[in-house]
């Protein structure tokens, strides 16, 4: 961790101690020993990862610990994003990615994201049930990228860092991902994607990132041997605004090197942020399909490269995959 990150945090901690009220630059300066230009770097780099913060030059600084999605839209407005985002909220909805695909079938534009407080029909990869209370965040973010339908999996790869790296920006909290885009923390899964496409012949007419994380929302007792949530981690509520800026601010910074074509970025993020790698796994292609082995590598197009137990190397370009503690 760099200085400024650590400044950065022992910042954020004083405005999150404050319930709500202003703290001027020159309290925060004396407090941490540092000058108040100082403060105000760390304080503008804080508000750039997804940390509303508002500034007043008598009063100083304030942190809005706003968990209200409603209005989520206008606190998008000033981020410095490629992607023009358009909110499309419902307090209830059977699915976000259903929503989204209607939507898409009478013209959308790209950047739209359909999100739910829950959902009653959550799903997903492989048509999995996910449980989607209220405190969580769940949607849809509606893409149109110029890539060839064979390169729909790094989209899957980088959804998955856009997801890790907005809740470390954030949060203290260091995530993992599982291939191809589970995110992990202490092993167990606190999100999901689910990447569907509208795909026309050798085009990807619209993309559909179905994200899921489990924020303020309580883990039934029946999954929390494997799930588990930010809130229960930290011991303390988090700003679903400031998370969902974050992520999607990682979101369109990731996607804009795949369509500018810098898709080696996202296979390096993906790769500092794995814990797939190295680990001997199987993959479930289906219920009755699987192939167990070691988890090698990650090729250029998103792909996992495993090595088999009759050691033949495969390329895997969907599926889902356990971890194995022991030799398989």
């Amino acid at each position: 961790m760099s200085s400024l990150e650590s400044l950065e945090d022992k910042v954020l901690s004083i405005l999150l101690g404050s319930a709500g009220s202003y703290v001027s630059g020159a309290e925060i300066a004396s407090i941490l020993g540092v000058s108040r230009m100082a403060v105000s770097k760390a304080v503008n780099n804080l508000k750039k990862k997804g940390h509303v913060i508002k500034s007043h030059p008598r009063l100083g600084y304030c942190y809005v610990d706003i968990d209200d999605l409603l209005y989520l839209e206008e606190y998008l407005r000033d981020l410095p994003t490629r992607l023009r985002y358009r909110v499309v909220y419902f307090e209830e909805a059977t699915s976000t990615q259903d929503i989204a695909r209607s939507l898409a079938d009478t013209g959308v534009n790209e950047g739209t994201v359909v999100l739910a407080e829950k959902q009653s029909c959550g799903r997903g990869r492989m048509g999995r049930e996910w449980i989607s209370p209220p405190g969580g965040l769940w949607f849809t973010v509606v893409l149109k990228p110029p890539i060839p339908p064979p390169k729909i999996t790094l989209l899957s790869l980088l959804s998955g860092c856009a997801v890790a790296l907005g809740i470390m920006d954030i949060t203290n909290l260091n995530p993992h991902l599982k291939w191809p885009n589970d995110v992990l923390l202490n092993e167990k899964k606190v999100a999901g994607i689910l990447v569907e496409a509208n795909i026309e012949t050798d085009l990807i007419r619209y993309a559909f990132i179905g994200i899921g994380v489990n924020v303020n929302n309580e883990i039934p007792r029946e999954i929390a041997n494997i799930a588990t949530s930010i809130n229960q981690l930290l011991g303390h509520k988090v700003s679903r605004v400031a998370l969902m800026r974050a992520i999607l601010k990682r979101l369109d910074e990731l996607y804009s090197k795949l369509i500018y074509g810098y898709s080696d970025h996202i296979i390096k993020v993906w790769k500092s942020l794995s814990s797939t790698l190295g680990k001997r796994i199987i993959v479930y292609l289906s219920e009755k399909e699987k192939i167990k082995g070691q988890a090698l590598d990650i090729n250029k197009d998103g792909s996992l490269i495993v090595k088999t137990s009759e050691n033949k190397i495969l390329k895997i370009y969907y599926g889902d995959i356990i971890h194995l503690r022991h030799k398989a």
